[in-house]
């Protein structure tokens, strides 16, 4: 098993491509699809974007499970698994609601949930989509994700008395019930498989997703994963493949469920493998790094170019080297400084936490 250094660049490097998804989805998608010469495939593999979420989910279960698979989260290890766990999501979240103050109207105290980091929370069937009184609405997954960290030291224990062949059936269990239920692809009541899951909040819903990447957290710890760039290759023309075919609400749990494989596979590879050497590169890692504000920030940094420049080329093209820019800085002037920083207020000088690289991946 690789060290925890060599084990979490790769995975580090990944969030960007994952977070890139996502931002051209939001942001490239209507101007693409309004190309004709542009081939469907490649359209339908940019309108899938959103599936992305689903990576960050899965990976966000393997890194916990690979940083705390030792801990026994009794007294002091649970409080800093939550202060780490505060420091990592709220100070970038924060920032961008302050930033969206500007733009919006204030809806009073139905603001407060995503304060909370509640607004998933809201059943499907009340609303035409799970962003309601969220200002920036790819941040109802920080929401689902504090509900994955809140029940995850239960998850790590029983995970932990599994034998592996346990493991086995429960991973199998698991992809079957996102598959089964198409749960990574609801975003609204038209694709819930049976209305009562309407009624259903969301983060429980995509619960599993965490669960699938923390059952293969408990493989890699094991040591019941062999490095295979074969598989590896497979998996990740799957993706390709199936981004493809179509926007169908079917492909967003199939390429869910790629992504295990994918994520456990890139975490046993060689550390002198071409693909290895690659995504431990520095300026990859620190685009990793920097992938959790890109995420936060498009949606407010293209609201405020299409203010200035309106919706023509110029902002089109401009759009992305800004936020990227801006991401960076705010990784490493606001992000990592303040993490720090509520470290050292919050938990005793003694008390450890995952190094730096552990932090970037989770």
């Amino acid at each position: 098993m690789l060290g925890n250094e060599q084990q979490i660049k790769p995975l580090t490097s990944l969030r960007f491509f994952a977070a890139t998804a996502v931002v051209l989805l939001h942001v490239g998608s209507s101007y693409i699809r309004s190309i004709e010469a542009i081939p469907s495939a490649f359209k339908n593999i940019l309108l899938n974007g959103g599936t992305a979420v689903s990576f960050f989910f899965t990976l966000s279960g393997f890194i916990l499970t690979v940083v705390y698979y030792n801990n026994s989260f009794s007294g002091r290890e649970i409080s800093q698994f939550f202060i780490a766990r505060f420091s990592r999501i709220y100070p970038v979240y924060f920032l961008c609601i302050f930033v969206f103050i500007p733009t919006v109207s204030s809806l009073g105290y139905l603001d407060i949930p995503q304060l909370l980091l509640l607004q998933a929370w809201i059943p499907l069937h009340y609303n035409d989509g799970i962003f309601v009184h969220n200002w920036n609405g790819p941040a109802w997954t920080l929401s689902a994700e504090m509900f994955f960290y809140l029940a995850f030291p239960f998850l790590l224990s029983a995970l932990a008395r599994c034998s592996i062949r346990t493991l086995v059936a429960l991973l199998i269990s698991i992809a079957a019930i996102i598959v089964g239920f198409k749960l990574p692809a609801l975003t609204n009541e038209r694709f819930v498989v049976y209305p009562i899951f309407a009624m259903v909040p969301v983060p429980i819903l995509r619960f599993p997703e965490f669960a699938y990447g923390a059952v293969f957290g408990m493989f890699y710890m094991r040591s019941c994963l062999k490095p295979s760039q074969a598989w590896l290759a497979a998996c990740t023309l799957g993706v390709i493949a199936v981004s493809a075919c179509s926007t169908s609400s079917w492909v967003p749990p199939v390429l869910s469920i790629l992504f295990g494989p994918i994520i456990a596979l890139t975490a046993v590879m060689p550390p002198d493998s071409l693909l290895s050497r690659l995504l431990c590169r520095r300026w990859l890692v620190h685009l990793g790094g920097a992938s959790y504000a890109l995420y936060l920030l498009h949606i407010p940094v293209h609201g405020f170019i299409r203010m200035l420049l309106g919706d023509g080329m110029a902002a089109r093209l401009i759009f992305f080297p800004v936020v990227l820019g801006l991401s960076i800085a705010v990784f490493r002037f606001y992000e990592e400084p303040t993490r720090r920083w509520l470290r050292r207020t919050l938990t005793p000088s003694h008390a450890r936490f995952p190094t730096r690289e552990q932090s970037q991946a989770t």
